[in-house]
């Protein structure tokens, strides 16, 4: 924290040094502005120029001009247009206007944005940019930078290895853009975006929406409407509102929708998508995923090598459709399908449908109404209550349908099917 003792007031006639204690001003120097006007058109402020300071210096700007300091100061933009640019280890700027901006440049820098509509930059390794206020955006571009937007309709982009961004009100967007970066928007409407290896990113409220898109990363939209997408290698995604979904699309991705409506997709080698709430559907499409849907109206597809999916509720469906899958729908109208050699299928209540139509595959609909098909060598279908049907059609199959109206055929060599009624 920097104890004033001086002042340089940039005004719209000339520029003005006091010495600065509380409410104690004297005016000791005047200067043309042209004295710290650079080629490019900026005022810069630098300790060779100001020979008289004898202590810590703030800069106010209180005309629409771009001014910087080289030294460790606090510089503020006042004024609508103005522009203050903090590019010394330590120093700091302040935009405490709407429409004023502040940047921080150097290694340590800070930069403060305090109005409406007033923006912080901070673009160095370490800087940190600071937005209180509603609409007001924050940059903090380098290694390590921080940018809060605090306010709504903020944005705070830290765009950096390491960079943490903040956006935690209504309509905020926090983006971290580089490796290990952490981005929160925890407010209504709010989009958080960690796009590199190791980011997170949180939006935790309804209609937030968070991306990390690298491998490792971690998004989490936990709020109703919300949307986790974590695409790359290990990632993770979560979105446990009614109306979320969750995407994880790389090897060893996870993906959990864990509310009415919700869908997840895990469509990589090892992915696991859980969607476990009415009407919620879970795909898991590569080698070893697994698939879990277990409410009403749940669909779960896992159509890989040993995948596995669940549908443990009415209505649902389970789809396992390779070798080594597993298929369980073990509710009203539940459907499961396992298609593959070495595959099983369980439909266990009324009107549930079982199919296991390859090698070893195994189908059990032990329910009214089943029916269970097991059409390979070794296959077995049992479909034992009021109505229902089990083939077994190729040698060494089974098929038991143990109950009124059932209909059981084993037609190979070495079936049995045993109809009582």
């Amino acid at each position: 924290m920097l104890k004033i003792k001086q002042r340089l007031i940039f005004r719209e006639d000339n520029v003005i040094l006091q010495n600065f204690w509380g409410f104690w001003r004297r005016d000791i120097e005047t200067f043309q502005k042209s004295y710290f006007l650079t080629s490019e058109g900026r005022y810069r402020v630098t300790e060779s120029l100001l020979r008289k300071i004898s202590g810590k210096l703030l800069i106010e700007i209180d005309v629409p001009i771009e001014v910087e300091v080289t030294f460790e100061a606090q510089i503020n933009a006042n004024v609508p247009g103005a522009e203050a640019h903090a590019n010394a280890n330590g120093a700091i700027a302040y935009a405490t206007a709407p429409g004023a901006e502040a940047h921080a440049n150097a290694l340590g820098a800070k930069a403060y944005a305090t109005a409406d509509g007033a923006i912080a930059h901070a673009n160095a390794d370490g800087a940190i940019a600071y937005t209180n206020k509603p609409g007001a955006i924050a940059h903090a571009n380098e290694n390590g930078a921080i940018a809060y937007a605090n306010a709504d309709r903020a944005i705070a982009h830290a765009n950096a290895p390491g960079a943490e961004a903040y956006a935690n009100k209504p309509g905020a967007i926090a983006y971290a853009n580089k490796l290990l970066a952490i981005a929160y928007a925890n407010a209504n409407r709010t989009l958080a975006y960690a796009n590199a290896p190791g980011a997170l990113a949180y939006a935790n409220k309804p209609g937030a929406l968070a991306y990390a898109n690298a491998r490792g990363a971690i998004a989490r939209a936990t709020t109703s409407g919300a949307i986790a997408y974590a695409n790359a290698d290990g990632a993770i995604a979560n979105a446990n509102a009614p109306g979320a979904i969750a995407n994880a699309k790389r090897r060893g991705a996870i993906a959990n929708a864990h509310a009415e409506g919700a869908i997840a997709y895990a469509t990589a080698p090892g992915a696991i998508a859980n969607a476990n709430a009415r009407g919620a559907k879970a795909y898991a499409n590569a080698p070893g995923a697994i698939a879990h849907a277990n409410e009403n109206g749940a669909i779960t597809y896992a159509n890989k090598p040993g995948a596995i999916a669940y549908a443990d509720v009415s209505d649902t469906k389970a789809y396992a459709n390779f070798p080594g899958a597993k298929a369980y729908a073990k509710a009203n109208e539940a459907l499961a399908y396992a298609n593959k050699p070495g595959a099983l299928s369980y439909a266990n209540k009324p009107g549930a449908k079982a199919y296991a139509n390859t090698n070893g595959a195994k189908a059990y609909a032990n329910t009214s109404k089943a029916i269970a098909y097991a059409n390979a060598p070794g296959a077995k279908a049992y479909a034992t209550v009021p109505g229902a049907i089990a083939y077994s059609n190729k040698p060494g199959a089974i098929a038991y349908a143990n109950a009124d109206r059932a209909i059981a055929y084993a037609t190979v060599p070495g079936a049995l099917a045993i109809p009582l009624w």
